[in-house]
């Protein structure tokens, strides 16, 4: 017969416990103004976080239709969408005078543009009202 060795210590594997923290950024709050036959838009990189959530509410004031599109892509996709192309995006609005986001990202690195486009007016400035915001979670090993 063959004898085992009994340990004397604990035979649990180590294992760290994690903490997880909640945070939420402001992206954009007020007012903006997208002159006619322009976009303006915010890159928003996300680097080391999980959980990503963009959430918010705009109004768009200005021109015959009180209108504009909202988009939010990743980078590379973002040069696609801005020269009329086809393109993977997260978030799309038609011309419209109002909206909600609230899109979950991919929890991996990368670079998102939120773009307010008024390339379709070719003579009115649209002024926009915006609160747009992103929460995440971040993971720390104690």
């Amino acid at each position: 017969t063959c004898a085992l060795p009994i340990s004397s210590g604990s035979s649990e594997p180590y294992a760290p416990s994690v903490n997880v923290f909640k945070h939420t950024e402001k992206i954009l709050s007020g007012q903006l103004t997208v002159n006619a036959g322009n976009a303006i838009y915010y890159r928003i990189p996300i680097k080391g976080v999980r959980d990503v959530h963009l959430t918010g509410h705009f109004l768009a004031l200005g021109g015959f239709g009180n209108d504009i599109q909202v988009v939010l892509t990743e980078e590379k996709e973002f040069g696609k969408w801005m020269d009329g192309q086809q393109a993977k995006v997260y978030y799309v609005s038609e011309k419209v005078t109002t909206g909600d986001i609230d899109v979950k990202l991919p929890s991996f690195d990368a670079t998102y543009y939120l773009c307010f486009n008024n390339k379709f007016s070719m003579i009115s400035a649209k002024t926009i009202n915006a609160d747009i915001n992103m929460s995440y979670s971040t993971m720390v090993l104690k």
